[in-house]
């Protein structure tokens, strides 16, 4: 019987030759694969707002997320509830964080007719107000502008004259009343193929963040991990974005729609659909955009500690009271 064993061994070696030095098991292949393909190694950043409830940053670090944009607000008229538990929790993660601001176009032509010249200027703006009353002591690196929004308070469609010349005019009082702070849009692909002549402007705007996407499934696909998605769906090693218009360039890209959920990126009573952004640059220059030191954040500033106001004790009546009490005290002893 042992005989037959060895006998059975020799037999295979000679038709079975040993395959395994050309053999390349599922990781190695995935990593040859993530070279050829760049999409599945670029860096990836979340954005959020007030539909994600429960995000946790730590995990998603974990995960490999290396950044977080934050919903602040829009308009004139609204601060993010999440803000500011998002931007704390993705702080304590030790993430550097953008946040970004969804524009209104329609209250400023509506109220003044598109003479910018008679509308308020920097901090007398009413969106530059709401953004600064909702940024004060927030760490944050730049601030986006959402240039999506195309109708009124009532759902009326907006022309191109009112939006071109609003969005610029607020971009250009953002730039002023935030000074050195990357000031970053954000807008997509059919957004500015409705509004042609905004590419006369943005092809001047070096710091773009824009939405296309290359790969949409019909339903949701709940992800395990980034890993999944840099496996299955990332965008394909030949597809390069379309840069329409004028526009010639731009800094990241928002490439995953609302089609995906991970399981620390939840909202409401359960998984929340995750918008997946890829920085073409590289993690360091993601990391030397945002002026962030990994290992280390910059301490978020903070209000001054203003102590409280007390007003100097009255010495000229005290004295005057202390005189009077030792005054009755004397006539009491005269006249007893």
């Amino acid at each position: 019987m042992e005989y037959n064993k060895m006998q059975q061994r020799e037999w295979n070696k000679f038709f079975e030759p040993d395959l395994s030095p050309l053999r390349m098991d599922f990781r190695t292949f995935a990593q040859a694969a993530s070279v050829l393909n760049p999409w599945r190694n670029m860096p990836i950043i979340l954005d959020v707002s007030k539909w994600q409830t429960d995000v946790d940053w730590k995990a998603a670090k974990a995960d490999g997320v290396v950044g977080a944009i934050i919903r602040a607000g829009q308009g004139d008229y609204e601060i993010d509830p999440m803000l500011r538990d998002h931007v704390q929790n993705a702080y304590d993660a030790n993430l550097p964080i953008g946040v970004y601001w969804v524009l209104d176009a329609w209250p400023y032509g509506a109220n003044m007719g598109l003479k910018t010249e008679f509308w308020p200027k920097g901090d007398q703006d009413r969106t530059v107000k709401k953004m600064k009353e909702a940024l004060a002591h927030k760490a944050y690196s730049f601030i986006a502008l959402d240039l999506e929004i195309y109708h009124d308070s009532q759902g009326n469609v907006i022309t191109e004259p009112w939006i071109a010349t609003t969005f610029r005019y607020i971009y250009d009082q953002v730039c002023a009343s935030f000074p050195g702070v990357p000031i970053v849009i954000y807008t997509a692909k059919w957004f500015v193929e409705r509004y042609p002549s905004m590419t006369m402007w943005l092809d001047n705007v070096k710091e773009l963040w824009l939405a296309q996407y290359p790969v949409y499934p019909p339903n949701v696909v709940n992800l395990q991990s980034l890993a999944d998605w840099r496996r299955d769906w990332a965008p394909a090693d030949t597809w390069t974005p379309a840069l329409f218009g004028n526009i010639s360039g731009a800094l990241f890209w928002q490439v995953s729609g609302n089609r995906f959920t991970l399981p620390y990126h939840k909202g409401g009573s359960g998984l929340s659909s995750v918008d997946i952004n890829v920085w073409p640059k590289g993690l360091q220059d993601w990391y030397d955009f945002c002026k962030f030191t990994p290992g280390g954040t910059p301490d978020p500033e903070v209000p001054p500690v203003v102590p409280p106001v007390v007003p100097p004790a009255d010495t000229t009546l005290a004295t005057i009271l202390a005189e009077l009490r030792a005054l009755r005290a004397r006539f009491e002893e005269v006249f007893k």
